[in-house]
């Protein structure tokens, strides 16, 4: 996240990488929901254990609001960490946002280690080329 140590934070012990690997391909960004049926990867956990956006458990099928992107996807020998952009929205809530996950090979689930980090000022650009490549 941060490379410039001249400029850090001295009270800051560690630093999180946002984007551990660097960000996939905007064509290689896909739904969360699908990404992780096609890695077999925590597929039972609730997709809104990562976004307060919509609310999931409501009878206007709301859960199909839940838009997560993966944005970024590094493997190392120490852990799978996945990039989400959330991209949900409801009534209230149009703001963006960005958000670091875990693989907890051990409880199959997805444990956020970073975010979610509003990111509107970022948004625009995001968002306007990924609806020309994704318009679902």
């Amino acid at each position: 996240m941060f490379t410039d140590n001249t400029q850090a934070d001295p009270t800051v012990k560690d630093w999180i990488d946002v984007f551990p690997g660097g960000l996939l391909p905007m064509e290689d960004w896909g739904l969360f929901e699908n990404w992780r049926v096609a890695h077999n990867l925590a597929t039972t956990q609730p997709l809104s254990d990562f976004t307060d956006r919509v609310n999931a458990d409501s009878e206007n099928n709301d859960y199909e609001k839940i838009r997560l992107f993966v944005i970024g996807d590094h493997i190392s020998c120490q852990q799978r960490v996945v990039t989400l952009l959330d991209m949900s929205s409801d009534f209230f809530s149009q703001n963006k946002a960005i958000l670091t996950i875990a693989y907890n090979p051990n409880a199959d689930i997805f444990e956020t280690i970073f975010g979610p980090i509003m990111c509107d000022n970022i948004y625009s650009g995001i968002h306007m080329t990924l609806r020309m490549q994704k318009p679902d």
